[in-house]
């Protein structure tokens, strides 16, 4: 079984980026513009950041949160 890395990523609206804001890997932190380049980034920054720690094949399970604020018209 391949192990997994989770990914909690939120959307910083006065910001304007998709960050990190858990991992299950200890002091990982990222962010981008969109959520697909913020997965790229973790695909690329994983390996090198857990060195000889980094299993041959993995999984990246990423959970993403965005809240926006909406106003519902009225019904005439």
């Amino acid at each position: 079984m391949k192990p997994t890395f989770y990914v909690w990523a939120k959307w910083d609206p006065e910001a304007g980026v998709w960050y990190t804001a858990e991992t299950s890997i200890r002091g990982l932190a990222t962010e981008a513009d969109t959520l697909e380049e913020l997965r790229q980034r973790l695909m690329l920054i994983i390996p090198d950041f857990l060195e000889d720690q980094m299993p041959p094949r993995a999984v990246l399970h990423i959970l993403a949160e965005r809240d926006d604020e909406f106003v519902a018209e009225a019904a005439e």
